[in-house]
């Protein structure tokens, strides 16, 4: 503490030298200067009292990008991410100066140069995507990044990056870029045809890569079936996309079956017409991937994204086709109900868990709320911290379903349930009315005991319960 006091009485000394240094002829000054400027970003930002000043230390950040050596370059790209991750808004009004010396950069640079350039565009695209959307900039730099995916060879070991660039891009700022979207597929088809090629040969090593490759081209299509589920529709029907995913449904690799399971999922939710005459198949194997519980479980396998996707895919092709997979309902929610009653889940897990007996809830109420009992105090502590929104509400929905067809299933676990409904803050009228209803039903069953319920929750939750319930 003592010499964090001193170095900061004396930073008003120390930062214009580690300016004056970033001009130095010595690349490892240079380099040196750079990194320890990236430890006083916060006093110096603090310290900065007009543009002008701010446009100078930017400028003299980016210099370091564009240095000719390499050291130098990677340690300005990481001072400049780090600004963009933590002072974003000190670089927005410079956004599209910024987008041009990209574009810049991304015609000459190469190895480990084009690495570091790809990075911070990513992390540019994370952060300032929003803002990206109404730059003209924009567009020049994705043109570059598509031109440069389609003429490097697939192998080549800038390829990932470029394809998280776009997908990050895509993601956070896509909706105006959508023209470059057929080209994008084109080379997906590449390497998607390289992979299955690599497969049939057993070519470990290059089967490796492109399995690499093929997943991001697989998150990089999700992008595009959310943005324009037409654009896809019309891309999938041209390289028969479908029978491509179902080729590889069951693969052995765990990181392949994860991120297929997700945009199934996707394509139930946003274009379920692709899915018509192959739910039960998908189902099937969805299914065999919820991982149940025994004597021997590991819990963190459990945890694993593929058990996620699977659970997250079936809740949407539930929704998408009830008729479909009511022969698989019982199954899913069994399992479902086995995994959610396992301590220690991992948070995204547990709330999908959830989310996905509540929209079977809302399917299939009668033959679930039998179980209720038995998953209504988790349920609750899985959606407790969930933002409040469509997929929560619909949950919640379900849930009253099972209550009203097993009202019984709620007694042992009803100061859960309080818990959840006092923290839902943006509880539509309907469901708070059913609340009030079934407090009302506990109210009169609980008699003379009920203040000592009420008395047993939190302070917090009691309040919320009385001013916004009425109990």
């Amino acid at each position: 503490q003592v010499h964090g006091d001193t170095i900061k009485e004396s930073l008003p000394k120390i930062v214009p030298f580690l300016l004056e240094e970033l001009k130095h002829q010595e690349p490892f000054l240079r380099c040196s200067a750079m990194w320890a400027i990236s430890k006083y970003l916060d006093w110096i930002f603090g310290n900065i009292n007009n543009e002008d000043d701010l446009r100078s230390f930017l400028t003299l950040i980016i210099g370091g990008v564009t240095d000719s050596v390499g050291v130098v370059q990677e340690s300005a790209c990481t001072t400049f991410s780090k600004i963009i991750l933590d002072k974003p808004q000190y670089v927005e009004p410079f956004l599209e100066d910024v987008l041009k010396l990209f574009a810049n950069l991304l015609q000459s640079y190469s190895g480990r140069s084009l690495h570091n350039l790809l990075d911070l565009i990513n992390t540019t695209a994370d952060n300032l995507g929003a803002k990206m959307k109404g730059v003209a900039a924009t567009k020049d730099l994705v043109q570059l990044l598509v031109e440069r995916f389609i003429k490097t060879p697939i192998l080549d070991r800038s390829v990932p990056p470029l394809i998280e660039c776009l997908f990050m891009i895509f993601l956070k700022a896509g909706a105006n870029l959508l023209e470059f979207a057929e080209v994008i597929f084109q080379q997906m088809m590449v390497i998607t045809e390289a992979f299955f090629q690599a497969l049939k040969k057993e070519n470990t090593r290059d089967e490796y890569a492109l399995r690499d490759l093929f997943v991001r081209c697989i998150d990089l299509q999700s992008v595009f079936l959310e943005l324009n589920p037409q654009l896809f529709d019309s891309q999938a029907e041209k390289y028969n996309l479908m029978e491509i995913y179902l080729a590889i449904l069951d693969d052995r690799d765990e990181q392949v079956r994860q991120f297929i399971f997700s945009i199934f999922g996707e394509l139930a939710k946003f274009l379920p017409k692709q899915l018509v005459g192959r739910v039960p198949h998908i189902a099937s194997i969805l299914s065999k991937n919820l991982v149940t519980v025994d004597a021997n479980l590991d819990p963190r396998l459990m945890a694993s994204a593929v058990c996620n996707n699977a659970c997250w895919s079936l809740g949407e092709m539930i929704v998408a086709f009830p008729h479909e997979m009511d022969p698989f309902i019982l199954e899913i929610a069994e399992k479902l109900i086995q995994m959610i009653n396992v301590p220690k889940l991992v948070k995204t897990l547990a709330q999908n868990l959830a989310l996905t007996l509540g929209k079977i809830a809302g399917i299939a109420p009668q033959p679930l709320s039998k179980h209720l009992d038995s998953f209504l105090k988790h349920f609750c502590l899985c959606l407790l911290n969930t933002k409040d929104d469509e997929e929560k509400e619909r949950a919640i929905r379900g849930l009253f379903m099972l209550i009203s067809a097993n009202p019984e299933g709620v007694v042992n676990s009803f100061d859960y349930l309080c818990m959840l409904m006092a923290n839902y803050e943006s509880i539509p009228e309907d469901v708070a009315n059913m609340f009030v209803q079934l407090g009302e039903a506990m109210k009169q069953r609980g008699g003379e005991n009920w203040p000592k319920f009420l008395s047993t929750l939190k302070v917090t939750t009691r309040e919320r319960l009385i001013s916004r319930f009425g109990f």
